[in-house]
């Protein structure tokens, strides 16, 4: 069983019900990943991409982010995590949005602010890592200070030179096994 594993919410099970192609970020990395923002999250704006189970974006509102955006292509996960918020934190639903669309959609039509924390977790082994950073790098999502959390498998690795190539700088790499996490931001020239 998931769970929230860290901050108020902490210990929350978060639903989840095994599919193709779904890959829960574990409950290890996770509560590492929210260690490593624990400055960070409080009154922040976050989004998640490739949400799936809503995962990190929960770890983000335990901790005290003002405003966390989900984004996941597949509906019935969508549905099924509309319902798990509106039932378990229906007093909170000003502080949060979930969305059913494509990543790369969402980001070409994203007109908003630059959120302080974007989360990324794409499937592993996708194939289209290089055009994930270039979108990301037209997207107004994405500002100067935004502290870009990118987890992928180590086999597909998001090396400082392509990521410099798509502007932006590699901060830190964490590894977790197979998983990597690393932190990434604009480069300013």
């Amino acid at each position: 069983m998931l769970r929230i594993q860290t901050g108020s919410l902490k210990g929350i099970p978060i639903p989840y019900h095994p599919q193709p192609g779904l890959r829960p970020t574990t409950q290890k990395v996770r509560e590492a990943v929210s260690n490593i923002l624990r400055n960070d999250w409080p009154d922040s704006s976050v989004a998640d991409l490739f949400s799936g189970t809503g995962a990190y974006g929960l770890e983000a509102l335990s901790n005290g982010a003002r405003q966390v955006l989900w984004v996941e292509h597949d509906r019935k996960l969508v549905q099924s995590f509309r319902r798990f918020l509106k039932d378990r934190f229906a007093e909170r639903e000003s502080s949060f949005q979930v969305l059913q669309e494509d990543t790369f959609s969402f980001l070409k039509r994203w007109t908003g602010d630059p959120v302080d924390i974007l989360i990324l977790d794409p499937p592993y082994h996708w194939p289209f890592r290089e055009e994930l950073l270039s979108r990301l790098s037209l997207s107004g999502i994405v500002g100067a200070s935004t502290l870009l959390v990118l987890e992928f498998h180590h086999k597909d690795p998001y090396h400082a030179e392509l990521v410099q190539q798509r502007g932006f700088e590699l901060l830190k790499t964490y590894a977790y096994g197979e998983s990597r996490v690393a932190l990434l931001r604009r480069r300013i020239e």
